[in-house]
């Protein structure tokens, strides 16, 4: 059930609960009562919904990060001429970069690691690249 649905039935009750209270003076204070309950409780249950949604959306953020940091080391590895960029596959896990692949010589292998550190996004290089 949506945010939208919730507030509809929960706006649809307090309603109902003002109706009752007009009627009968004696209990305007009861109801009173009860519709600061019901608000409270909504309220709490609200809150608990909203936060496995921003779990997700943080991870979903996260995922976009590390795809994104992926994507520009590819993107540096083609521009750079020393590096045959087409033999590194770049994977990203939490800032994390993992180079795999083959390179044609010590140089190259540096020169890959180098691009990818020099980039503040990354937290660490997992070199996993050999020379051939």
């Amino acid at each position: 059930m949506n945010r939208l649905a919730i507030r509809h039935i929960f706006i649809a009750g307090l309603c109902g609960l003002a109706v009752t209270a007009c009627n009968d003076p004696k209990n305007a204070q009861d109801v009173g009562k009860e519709i600061d309950q019901a608000v409270e409780s909504a309220e709490q249950r609200l809150g608990q919904a909203q936060d496995p949604l921003e779990n997700k959306t943080d991870a979903a953020k996260e995922a976009l990060s590390d795809t994104a940091i992926t994507t520009k080391v590819k993107a540096a590895f083609l521009a750079e001429s020393s590096i045959a960029s087409m033999d590194i596959a770049v994977s990203t896990l939490n800032g994390v970069v993992t180079l795999n692949g083959v390179v044609t010589s010590l140089a190259s292998r540096d020169k890959a690691v180098e691009i990818v550190q020099a980039m503040p996004e990354v937290s660490k290089v997992d070199n996993q690249l050999k020379i051939q």
